[in-house]
């Protein structure tokens, strides 16, 4: 990974703030297995987070169509110069055989995350440590219950509370897990 130079302080200013700031994130989530990388990213000088993916050919993202109002990044400092902790929560209204077979790749395989915010898209990876994860479900007890999986997945020692990926996002030509 490359080094940076020593922080910064800068001006921070509410007059600078005039667009919108919505929360959430959309409903989808790109999932990528960093073995498929043909060379990892770098950190990108200009964007808090790497340069754009690239990988080898044939491979690339996974794309996951998520509950629209159960994702989120939370992010909290670990201590004084030891990074960022994020944690990506993935809210997936389903709980079938589809999302049984993606769980398991999920569960047993080193994967990253990439997510659409905006005109950008953040980034659960890091090169030196694998992602914790986390997957729960339920398939309701009453008939009017919802189905759901949630998965959570953790990052830890990252250089910025958010972490963005230059873009544009490569996504594999999978068939759809029936």
């Amino acid at each position: 990974m490359a080094t940076l130079a020593c922080p910064v302080l800068g001006h921070l200013k509410q007059v600078d703030l005039c667009a919108e700031d919505f929360g959430g994130l959309g409903d989808k989530i790109y999932l990528f297995n960093p073995a498929d990388l043909s060379a990892p990213p770098t950190i990108d000088g200009t964007l808090p987070g790497y340069t754009a993916l690239t990988f080898t050919a044939g491979k690339g993202c996974y794309e996951v169509d998520c509950d629209i109002d159960n994702n989120k990044i939370e992010f909290e400092a670990l201590k004084e110069r030891g990074g960022f902790k994020r944690t990506l929560t993935i809210g997936i209204d389903r709980a079938d055989s589809a999302t049984s077979i993606l769980m398991r790749a999920v569960n047993n395989l080193n994967i990253g995350a990439i997510v659409p915010d905006g005109d950008k898209f953040q980034i659960l990876y890091n090169p030196n440590r694998k992602l914790k994860k986390t997957i729960k479900g339920d398939t309701g007890a009453k008939p009017e219950d919802k189905r759901n999986t949630t998965v959570t997945l953790e990052s830890q020692q990252d250089l910025f509370p958010i972490m963005y990926v230059t873009g544009p996002i490569t996504v594999f030509e999978a068939p759809v897990i029936p």
